[in-house]
């Protein structure tokens, strides 16, 4: 990926992701164009390396459109992070950086990471990346950046539900105790849980209907 479109891509991804290009949304390429200051071409690559991702909908003739959150993507997602997440948390458990981890239990610890919405998901991605990049095993890497980009957009609109980051952040830190105790069944029955919580703080969001429904196109 060249400088130019790596660098569209990033921006726009992150964008995505963090909901302030929200979900259904149409995509002004043109304002994108200016915002990033640069030419048509690295955005058109990069809008399709996001539709390659799910993350985005091109519709020729109508335009390019944010994915829209649907009850189906939140099931699908979990599926994934219900398997995969305590497994990593048992692969990690003995070698995770112990000064890591020491600086994510303080984050998850912070009065700002209890208010701030921003600041606790891009925490929470953090976090869950920083297991994932612990295995050194880049296909475990790769799915969970995919997964977890997809799932960051459930857990800004969740963290909207009162209370919720409060009872993450300690979610996190109990995950965080048992890995820095050398208890990996502890770690990841702590992991397992977390995700359970997680999910029905998504299905608590879409019975209030907080996410944007599929468009019809």
């Amino acid at each position: 990926m060249d400088d130019l479109k790596g660098m569209a891509y990033r921006r726009i991804k992150e964008m995505i992701i963090s909901c302030e290009l929200r979900p259904g949304q149409l995509i002004d390429q043109n304002k994108l164009i200016e915002d990033l200051g640069v030419s048509r071409t690295p955005v058109r690559d990069a809008l399709n390396e996001l539709d390659n991702e799910r993350l985005v909908e091109i519709y020729p003739r109508r335009g390019v459109f944010v994915s829209a959150l649907s009850p189906l993507d939140m099931k699908k997602i979990y599926a994934v992070r219900t398997v995969m997440e305590p497994y990593i948390v048992s692969l990690v458990t003995p070698t995770a950086s112990r000064d890591r981890l020491n600086e994510f239990l303080s984050i998850f610890s912070s009065q700002e990471n209890i208010t701030d919405h921003r600041t606790f998901c891009q925490s929470d991605y953090d976090f869950h990346m920083f297991l994932a990049q612990a295995t050194e095993n880049e296909y475990i890497i790769n799915l969970m950046e995919n997964v977890l980009s997809h799932n960051m957009r459930f857990v800004i609109i969740a963290s909207e539900l009162p209370r919720r980051l409060e009872r993450s952040n300690l979610e996190h830190a109990k995950i965080i105790e048992a890995i820095l105790e050398g208890d990996v069944t502890k770690a990841s029955r702590q992991m397992a849980s977390h995700i359970k919580k997680a999910m029905t703080s998504c299905v608590s969001t879409l019975n209030g209907s907080l996410i944007i429904p599929e468009r019809d196109v």
